[in-house]
C-alpha cells in the first residue's frame, strides 16, 4: 500500500507544486515507485513534467467517473502523474453525490481499478483553497505537509 501524502496550503504561492515535483524526483532518484496526482486546475505541476492534458484522461475525468486512475496515468520521463487542466474547476458544480468528498480516495484505493498498490508514493498536489478538491485530497491522504514560506 501507499504511503499517500497531500501538500495543501489555502495561500498560493507557497512552493506546492515545486515541493511535489522535488519530493518526487527525490523519491524516484532512491529507487521508489512514484505517482504525482495533480489536483490543481492550473495544472501546473502538469506542465512542468510535460504531461499531455488536452487529450488524454485527467484528474476531471477520474473524479466524474469517467476514466479509472490508472488510466489517466502517465508516465514521463520526471515521474507518473494523472495530470490536470483547467476544465477541473468545473467538478465541484458536478459532483452533487453524498459521499463527493470521498471520491478520490474510492478512485486510488478501488480493488479493481485503483493504484493504490502498485507506488511506493503517492504525492497530491492540491490547489490554493479549501473547495472540494482539496478535501477530496484530504481525505485520501495518509500525510498532510503544509509548505509554508517565512515571511519577516
Amino acid at each position: 500500500m501507499s504511503a499517500i501524502f497531500a501538500l495543501a496550503n489555502q495561500k498560493g504561492g507557497v512552493a506546492k507544486t515545486t515541493t511535489t515535483g522535488i519530493l518526487a524526483a527525490g523519491l524516484k532518484k532512491q529507487g521508489f515507485s512514484v505517482l504525482t496526482i495533480d489536483c490543481d486546475p492550473q495544472g501546473n505541476l502538469s506542465m512542468s513534467v510535460a504531461a499531455e492534458n488536452q487529450d488524454s484522461a485527467t484528474m476531471y475525468e477520474v473524479m466524474k467517473g469517467t476514466a479509472s486512475a490508472r488510466e489517466a496515468i502517465q508516465h514521463t520521463s520526471s515521474c507518473d502523474i494523472i495530470p490536470a487542466n483547467t476544465i477541473l474547476a468545473g467538478i465541484e458544480q458536478e459532483l452533487h453525490n453524498v459521499g463527493k468528498e470521498m471520491t478520490l480516495r474510492e478512485k486510488l484505493r478501488d480493488e479493481q481499478t485503483g493504484v493504490a498498490e502498485e507506488y511506493d508514493y503517492i504525492l497530491i498536489d492540491c490547489p490554493p483553497s479549501l473547495g472540494l478538491l482539496t478535501v477530496n485530497a484530504l481525505t485520501a491522504a495518509d500525510y498532510l505537509l503544509i509548505p509554508t514560506m517565512a515571511e519577516t
